[in-house]
């Protein structure tokens, strides 16, 4: 699999049999074959021991904002968003993957306002994702879409994740993709399974079928007054000079029965649900603005499905920016 930037986006059939290349992947300094393509060369490194770096840097000016709203009750609430955006890395995969587990270790970023993201993305709309907000040490949300069309209530989750706070250790988020179900996993634990028949309704299953790229990114939520409410923040950017998250390793296993494997020197055994990881064959970094995942979030109650202890609910417009697929 190679992370890129400027990649061409296809269009394939809902049967066809797609190329796919099983990886498992470890970015450090010693890792041979890296190309960097970017406008901002700032927004991420390779470390030594942590993987990749992604970098949220501030905005050339830091205004803030108060958005008043009258809602239920006649309530007038004051909504703090910042006017312009930070700036952050976008990865993205070259790889097609029609069903197959994808896994990403990560820890994610500390400050509420940005937003850590893993996401399976396919060029029609189809998506399965995680998302991490800074500022909740011990949460992970989840999603997925069909054909474009955002049901955050229906189709999002929130789960607890045991052990250290996400922000200050590693953990892994894996997505096992498959014709009948989607199943998330955190550190090898099922958090949420989401079945295929239970999508299904008059005939039509609003689940994702096509074929998927990896995107791994972290942006900036501080923009719009509900996006910021829902991300925990928005980013005070007079305490930070930036904004960090890391990648550590990428595993992926495509599942034969829907793909053509090409085989990689690094790639793991399809039986594997660990796997030892070591340097991966030669990558593509990129670094845009955010374009992963971004939202405007409108305001409502709170849902029992997602459970999110804020005062608004992620039911707003998902706008993702695929410009970097030329």
């Amino acid at each position: 699999m190679c992370l890129a930037s400027f990649t061409k986006a296809q269009t394939f059939s809902e049967d066809a049999i797609l190329p796919c290349q099983n990886l498992r992947s470890e970015f450090s300094e010693t890792s041979s074959g890296w190309i960097a393509h970017s406008l901002n060369m700032d927004t991420y490194e390779i470390t030594p021991s942590d993987g990749i770096k992604m970098v949220l840097l501030p905005p050339k000016k830091y205004i803030r904002h108060f958005d008043e709203s009258v809602g239920k009750f006649l309530l007038i609430t004051k909504l703090p968003y910042n006017e312009f955006e930070g700036v952050g890395p976008t990865f993205n995969s070259t790889n097609y993957m029609k069903y197959g587990r994808f896994s990403a270790t990560v820890r994610s970023a500390p400050v509420g306002g940005a937003v850590t993201a893993m996401i399976l993305m396919a060029d029609g709309g189809d998506e399965i994702d995680y998302e991490i907000l800074g500022g909740d040490p011990n949460h992970v949300q989840t999603n997925y879409f069909y054909g474009g069309k955002l049901e955050y209530i229906v189709n999002g989750g929130l789960h607890e994740v045991s052990g250290e706070p996400i922000f200050d250790a590693f953990h892994t988020y894996t997505i096992d993709w498959s014709p009948e179900r989607i199943v998330w996993e955190v550190d090898g634990i099922v958090v949420r399974t989401r079945e295929k028949k239970d999508t299904c309704e008059d005939g039509v299953c609003k689940y994702p079928t096509h074929a998927a790229r990896v995107q791994l990114g972290l942006w900036d939520g501080s923009t719009k007054p509900g996006t910021a409410q829902w991300a925990r923040g928005p980013i005070d950017w007079s305490l930070h000079s930036s904004v960090n998250a890391y990648v550590k390793n990428v595993v992926l296993e495509c599942d034969s029965r829907y793909n053509s494997i090409m085989i990689s020197e690094n790639a793991p055994k399809p039986s594997e649900k660990e796997v030892s990881i070591s340097n991966g064959t030669p990558s593509v970094l990129s670094s845009e603005s955010p374009n992963v995942a971004k939202k405007e979030i409108a305001y409502s109650q709170p849902s029992q499905a997602f459970r999110i202890p804020l005062d608004i609910l992620k039911v707003g417009l998902l706008a993702v920016s695929l410009t970097f697929f030329f």
